[in-house]
């Protein structure tokens, strides 16, 4: 009683007519009440009029309507401010609810909010109807000077005594008294109330308080963010709010103020966290509404909250067993007091009312309740999502009924494509019988649903089921599920290496398990572990496949999968299988029905099938059948896949020295699978790092290998660890000696455990040949660039040998330097490795340079090295050719000796105009030249371009500046360049 006292005290405190208060008002305490006022002023400056000393005609009494929450108490607080601003003698009172002195209450509140002479022995009186006859002298005294407000809050629980009082008093004013009061609506199933006599009158002046708009609670945001955040209110924030609240001031408050002691930043991340939060004001408040009302209005609200979904008094009635008269009644008194919305359907109006009640009840009972709807909506018919979702809030209690039902919900979830949903319910079914964890079934169908969200879990319990004697098949077909999962996910978790050696273990035990008729199961498991689970697992499918493959036909799909893998191990190691048979059995195999599988391991088995073709050295085939893959899944929209195609393409290019389309393809490749984890993205980063090295670009190779650090450890099956083998050849440029050594000495080992030696898959031993050549540690090197060599004779190709002949001249002995180097570029020279064939170039010129032969012949070998370089975009072979030439006594004024890098300022210009159609009349007057000069230009040019005619130059040109163009594009959406 004390505590409630006093906050009656510090409510009548609030409106006295001092002029200290009055000042407190238009301060800080005025800002915040106007801040909580929002979209009101229409009515305030209504009431600013009615309230003034000139406003000389009749008026009514002004009703303050609106539910709970709207604002009623503040905007009559409002008023009454108003009203002692205009001079007014201001007398208030609020009820608390029905009591049975409300008569009392009121005319007891009203004496003492202001104080007189008349009220000083107020609490001397004992009957009210004294009371009442000194308010009256009250009023009749104030009358003579001012106009009297009299306001009255809550008054719908006015009784007939009390309406009689308010209306006696109006009328003792002679027309110098107001009467405002505030009161919610009245319910259809509510009898009428005594403040209704008022509110019939036909001078009385409703004004309706509506919630807040969406923009009036962004302005509320964004005044409470700046409290602890510099952000204003992000707009998805601001209509989360709105929505939890219904724009109802109270709730909106309460919201805001649990938000400020959080910190919650007001971003779109947090729409979630302010669509979970809950008051305990918020809850305060319900209950003390709940208070006024019976205790069947706390079960049926209670129930009704649990239920969720809108639902019929009927259901209600079943689950808290009250009745439905009984209910009934219940549900006219929530509805009442805004706790409810109106028959039929019974939902909790507002979000954050429902969350703070549903918070509020007793777990137990809560759970009880769940419970008992899951069992009324089962006899009803209702659909498995709503009964297990009922079913999984309920304590787990060993029924099985439950689990039963839990298990039908999410086999359905399963088929209807709400994988998480069945994780829900099985593991609430195995809660619910814990001798669910014996069953091989129930645990295998867990694994099947957890594969997408939870891969690590989804792998524990198909070990479980195995080792409970789970059928193969079944588990053959989710072991691959896994699989494909564990490949491709935005989760980092499923990148650990733990995880897919303990896939490729089960996958062994699975395939172990199959019958001798299960062929097909068998290989697409040993595929898949080894394209997923990595090596050791991968060696071990493709010996075993290999095995498998001697005397077949190649006749079905799953033969050309297992020929393709086979494939694939054996260009890796140069003693598994000749280079030409490998190419052989790749043609044979690859066709165009296979490369566009809706199977995202076999896109990748195909992609790598055609980067071995590559390695094999047909390009011409390679390539052709990876942009045909491209065309393909470009049409079916394939992201994943069309990144493996991208990077397939990118690497082949790379061997064959188109480094600036390779960047172009590989950089798509990564924007498809952007923050996802991809398998071949260490290959991925390498092409790109690779690609620009060769450009020279050792700055934005530098932060590419940066941005992806740790990922040099990951070696995806039959690949070298070729991204620590690029760090290592940036470091070598960086001068940094030690360093680069060291990463391709670890990446030599990491290559032979593996058992990877072929040059076209590591090239760690030519690079450290060189290096250890720059450092003078020349046997080293010589042993590494003869080991390089033999590998690559192995290999076969042509581009392979020169390559590494080039390597072996570079550090062997000086005598046999030139004729090596020029056997190195007599192979080179017709093959497709045209970054190969300019490094040898100039390493030629410089050798003959080096050896006093004619510095002619020395300046042609140089020239036609640079060319090359130029046209690829290899600014370092062309710096290093040009300095050469300059050595040899040239003068070369540009790099390029044909291409459109190789034209003069002159040619240029010529060019430029002839390619847009204009004749060369108009172009020798456009230029002030003559036509002989134009003529000329244009045949120097035709013979630099190799090109016969206008349209072979328009064409010419535009392919070179579109593919330039790309790239920049490209490196933009990467993030590569500003």
């Amino acid at each position: 009683m004390s505590s409630l006292a006093g906050r009656r005290s510090s409510r009548s405190d609030a409106y006295r007519t001092d002029g200290g208060r009055a000042d407190e008002l238009k301060g800080a305490e005025g800002q915040a009440r106007r801040v909580r006022l929002l979209e009101r002023d229409a009515y305030l400056g209504e009431l600013r009029t009615v309230l003034s000393d000139d406003w000389g005609r009749p008026v009514g009494p002004v009703v303050v309507e609106g539910r709970c929450g709207h604002g009623k108490t503040a905007f009559l607080g409002a008023a009454c401010q108003i009203a002692t601003d205009a001079g007014c003698a201001v007398l208030r009172a609020r009820i608390d609810g029905p009591r049975s002195n409300v008569f009392s209450s009121v005319v007891v509140q009203l004496l003492h909010s202001y104080p007189t002479e008349f009220t000083a022995d107020v609490l001397s009186i004992a009957r009210p109807e004294d009371a009442m006859a000194e308010l009256e002298r009250l009023v009749c005294h104030l009358v003579g000077t001012r106009t009297v407000a009299i306001a009255v809050d809550d008054s719908q629980w006015l009784d007939e005594r009390s309406v009689a009082a308010l209306r006696n008093l109006a009328a003792h004013g002679r027309g110098r008294t107001r009467l405002i009061m505030s009161a919610t609506p009245r319910s259809p199933q509510l009898p009428v109330r005594p403040v209704d006599q008022i509110l019939s009158e036909p001078g009385v002046r409703v004004m309706p308080l509506a919630p807040l708009s969406s923009s009036a609670v962004g302005t509320l945001v964004g005044q409470c963010v700046r409290q602890y955040s510099g952000e204003p209110g992000d707009g998805a924030f601001v209509r989360a709010c709105h929505e939890a609240t219904a724009g109802v001031p109270l709730l909106v408050f309460a919201l805001l103020g649990e938000l400020t002691i959080r910190r919650v930043p007001p971003v779109v991340a947090s729409v979630g966290s302010v669509a979970a939060t809950t008051s305990q004001a918020v809850t305060r408040s319900v209950l003390g509404r709940l208070s006024l009302l019976s205790g069947d209005a706390l079960c049926v609200l209670e129930a009704t909250v649990v239920a969720e979904e809108p639902t019929d008094l009927n259901l209600i009635a079943e689950v808290t067993k009250l009745g439905p008269v009984r209910v009934r009644a219940a549900a006219r008194m929530l509805a009442a007091a805004d706790l409810l919305t109106p028959e039929p359907a019974l939902p909790v109006q507002i979000p954050i009312v429902r969350r703070s009640v549903y918070e509020a009840i007793e777990a137990t009972h809560r759970a009880k309740l769940h419970l008992g709807f899951a069992k009324c909506l089962k006899i009803r018919g209702a659909c498995y999502e709503t009964i297990a979702d009922h079913l999984v809030q309920a304590d787990p209690g060993h029924n099985e009924w439950v689990a039963r039902e839990l298990v039908e919900a999410a086999s359905t979830a399963m088929r209807t494509g709400a994988p998480d949903r069945a994780v829900l319910y099985l593991r609430r079914a195995f809660a619910e019988q814990p001798s669910a964890w014996e069953d091989p079934v129930l645990l295998l169908e867990l694994a099947r649903a957890e594969t997408d969200s939870h891969p690590r879990a989804a792998l524990e319990q198909l070990l479980r089921s195995l080792d409970r004697g789970a059928e193969p098949r079944q588990t053959a077909s989710v072991v691959r599920q896994l699989a494909l999962r564990v490949d491709r996910c935005d989760t980092t978790a499923v990148s650990d290496p733990e995880i897919k050696q303990a896939l490729g273990a089960a996958m062994d035990r699975i395939a172990a398990r199959l019958s001798e008729v299960d062929v097909s199961e068998r290989i697409e498991l040993q595929i898949a572990g080894a394209l997923v689970a990595g090596p050791p697992f991968a060696s071990a499918a493709a010996d075993s496949l290999r095995r498998g493959l001697v005397g077949l036909q190649l006749g079905s799909e799953v033969e050309h999968k297992a020929a393709a893998l086979v494939a694939i191990a054996d260009i890796a190691s140069q003693r598994a299988a000749e280079t030409s048979e490998v190419a052989d059995m790749l043609r044979r195999v690859l066709t165009d029905d296979y490369l566009c599988s809706d199977d995202l391991i076999d896109c990748q088995l195909w992609a790598r099938a055609l980067v071995t073709l590559a390695r094999a050295g047909d390009f011409e085939s390679a390539d052709r059948m990876t942009r045909r893959a491209l065309a393909l899944t470009r049409s079916r929209r394939s992201a994943a896949a069309r990144a493996d195609y991208l990077l397939t393409l990118a690497m082949s290019l790379t061997m064959q020295g188109a480094i600036v389309e390779a960047q172009a393809n590989v950089l798509q490749s990564l924007s498809l699978v952007d923050r996802c984890s991809w398998a071949r993205l260490p290959d991925a980063v390498a092409c790109l790092v690779g690609s620009l090295i060769d450009q020279g670009q050792l700055g934005e190779a530098d932060r590419i290998v940066s941005r992806y650090r740790g990922l040099e450890l990951e070696v995806p099956a039959f690949e070298g660890p070729s991204l620590l083998e690029q760090r290592g050849r940036l470091r070598a440029q960086q001068g940094r000696s030690a360093d680069a050594l060291s990463d391709l000495v670890v990446a030599g080992r990491r290559a032979a455990e593996r058992g990877v030696d072929s040059p076209v898959v590591t090239a760690w031993r030519s690079e450290a040949a060189q290096l250890h050549f720059n450092e003078g540690h020349e046997g080293q090197a010589v042993l590494l660039a003869e080991a390089n060599l033999d590998l690559a004779r192995a290999h076969g190709a042509s581009w392979v040998v020169g390559s590494a002949l080039r390597v072996a001249a570079m550090v062997g002995d000086e005598d046999k330097r030139l004729r090596t180097l020029e056997e190195a570029v007599g192979l080179l020279e017709n093959s497709p490795a045209r970054l190969q064939l300019a490094l040898a170039l100039t390493d030629l010129g410089r050798a003959l340079r080096e050896a006093g032969l004619p510095l002619a012949q020395v300046r042609a070998v140089l020239r036609h090295g640079v060319d090359i370089a130029s046209s690829l975009g290899a600014a370092p072979v062309v710096s290093a050719g040009m300095t050469e030439l300059r050595l040899s006594g040239a003068r070369p004024r540009r790099a390029a000796q044909s291409g459109p890098g190789s034209l003069t300022s002159g040619e240029e210009r010529v060019v430029a105009l002839a390619a847009r159609g204009v004749t060369n009349s108009d172009i020798a007057s456009t230029l002030f030249l003559a036509e002989k000069t134009v003529e000329g230009h244009l045949v120097r040019a035709y013979r630099k371009l190799g090109v016969r005619s206008r349209g072979e130059l328009k064409r010419v040109l535009y392919q070179n500046c579109s593919s330039t163009a790309e790239v920049i594009c490209l490196k933009t959406d990467v993030g590569l360049v500003g």
